[in-house]
């Protein structure tokens, strides 16, 4: 689990590019499992992922978006990722249903260069893969980014 002092809890928008639209998300890792929730206040996630059958993608550093993908060469809990290509996100209905999406990839953008890192190192120690992701680079004295906007298959935590 992150430390206390990235949590969603108190983010702020300071990433090139942050979406203040309602597409946001707050995660939480617990036992090799992703949950999402509505609010850093809600205490029941609304869908989970697997990330035993992921890998970390891509990561950017300037934008402050880390994208998860599908571990296809996993063989504990990447069944579904070898056979489809593709993460099963688990959606958990109010009447204790629950219904499977399979997507592409999880495109995150987080509120700083912090928080990136410190997700970046949660996800490397939990995800399957056993390939690791460079470290994060320092960021230049003064770093110049283009406005860009959220795919809309993309979450914010």
């Amino acid at each position: 689990v992150p430390p206390e002092d990235m949590s969603a809890r108190k983010a702020t928008p300071s990433a090139p590019g942050w979406s203040n639209a309602r597409d946001k998300a707050w995660f939480c890792v617990s036992t090799g499992l992703l949950f999402f929730s509505t609010s850093p206040e809600d205490q029941v996630p609304y869908a989970f992922l697997n990330l035993k059958a992921t890998k970390i993608g891509k990561l950017d550093p300037s934008g402050c978006f880390i994208s998860l993908v599908p571990n296809a060469d996993n063989g504990e809990g990447g069944d579904t990722a070898r056979t489809t290509g593709m993460l099963q996100a688990i959606y958990l209905l109010p009447d204790g249903r629950w219904q499977i999406f399979e997507i592409l990839s999880l495109d995150t953008q987080v509120r700083d260069r912090e928080t990136l890192t410190a997700w970046h190192e949660v996800l490397q120690s939990v995800c399957a893969s056993n390939e690791r992701v460079a470290a994060i680079p320092e960021a230049p004295p003064e770093v110049t980014t283009t406005e860009r906007s959220v795919p809309p298959t993309s979450t914010v935590i």
